[in-house]
This record gives structure tokens, sequence and C-alpha cells, in this order.
């Protein structure tokens, strides 16, 4: 079913928690985490992994749906693939702390993720053939109104200087729907100005962690 983007807030990590060792990932289409220290973890609560013996889970956000005894239940990664997430899988994760809404955005663009090709021929065939190999790199850009008053410009400036992977989420209300990612993120300043035009300024953010969607609110 189709949705409307009308509604949809933009949320950027504002503060984090200290690192936490995750020292085992079960396989499941809803893992299971077991942490170092679980005192501050509740439900509902956000994590970044900030390191991983698995690429995949490098950077990735998601979020916990339970918590028992040392360990938390996520969703918004599947490790139920044993081949992609062999067994003894461990690594790092952050909570985020605080977010802060990308104000009054206007526009939001996306750039790269398209479908890159190797072509090649047989010697006994006529016809080149081609075989898909990877995406490109993906930069969603926010556009959204300069008020250089506004307490996330400082945040964002540090954000850019620092080249920090962020936490990123979207709350799709129409949708029913949160989607989490993460990203370095540039910020330009510098307002548009346009006649009868309100001036903006952007982020453009590199994307890292793989998108996910879940349910807006937990069941």
């Amino acid at each position: 079913m189709a949705h409307l983007s009308n509604g949809t807030q933009v949320f950027v990590e504002g503060t984090r928690g200290a690192t936490i060792d995750v020292t085992a990932i079960s396989n499941a289409v809803t893992p299971v985490l077991t942490l170092s220290s679980v005192a501050d973890i509740a439900r509902g609560d956000y994590l970044l992994f900030t390191s991983s013996a698995s690429t995949l889970l490098a950077d990735k956000q998601v979020r916990v749906t339970a918590v028992s005894g040392s360990t938390v239940t996520v969703e918004g990664i599947d490790t139920s693939n044993t081949t992609k997430f062999p067994a003894g899988l461990t690594g790092e994760v952050v909570k985020i702390l605080s977010w802060f809404e990308v104000p009054c955005v206007q526009d939001v663009s996306t750039d790269g993720g398209e479908q890159q090709f190797v072509n090649f021929q047989c010697l006994s065939d006529d016809r080149e053939q081609q075989i898909p190999t990877y995406k490109s790199a993906v930069t969603n850009t926010y556009t959204f109104a300069h008020e250089y008053t506004n307490p996330v410009y400082p945040i964002l400036r540090n954000y850019d200087e620092s080249g920090a992977v962020v936490a990123i989420r979207l709350f799709v209300p129409r949708a029913s729907e949160m989607r989490l990612q993460s990203g370095t993120i540039a910020f330009n300043d510098t307002p548009s100005i346009g006649v009868n035009e309100i001036e903006t300024v952007s982020i453009a953010v590199s994307i890292r962690g793989r998108l996910s969607s879940v349910a807006s609110e937990l069941a």
C-alpha cells in the first residue's frame, strides 16, 4: 500500500552512552545480544554497533524489543543466515541517549544506490552478457529552513568536523514506520537565497549502516 511522506520527522543522535561489549550474537530474525552490561538498557532503546566481527553489523542501528538477564533482543537486523553471520560473532554497541529533530525539512534527495554491472562475452557467443556486481554508495541530503540561532547547528558542525558515524532515524507516521540508519554528516551552513523563497541550509548524510524499517510502535 502506498503512503504519503507528509508528517515525516528526521532525528539525529544527540548524545550516546559508554561502549558496551557484545560477547555473543544469536542467529535469528530478531537476534539476542549478550552484553557486558544491561543496567541502563530498556525496551524501546536504540543501539548502534560501533564495531563488530561482521562487516554486515558494523555501524548498524537496532532497536531493543526485550531485556532479560544479561541479554537483549533486538530488531532491525536479521542474523538467521549462518553463512553470512557465523556463530561466535562479537562486537560493541552504544546506547543512543538523546535525539534532536532536523527542523522544518523542506526536501530530501537521494544520490547513489544504482546497481553496477560487469559485462563479458564468451568466445562462442555473439552477444555480450551482463552480471550485477555492486550498488554505488548512497548519500541522503536533507534541506531545511535556516535559523542561525538554532541549537542544532553547533552539533551538526561538530559532526561535520569529526566525521563521526552517527545514528539517524526517520519517523514516517502515515506508514506507521520507523527507518533506522547511520552515516557521516556534512553540514552546509551557508544559506541558499532566492526571491520569494525561504532560506535553507542542508546536511548530506553518507550512509554507512544499511537501512532497516521497523514498526513505529513496539508491539
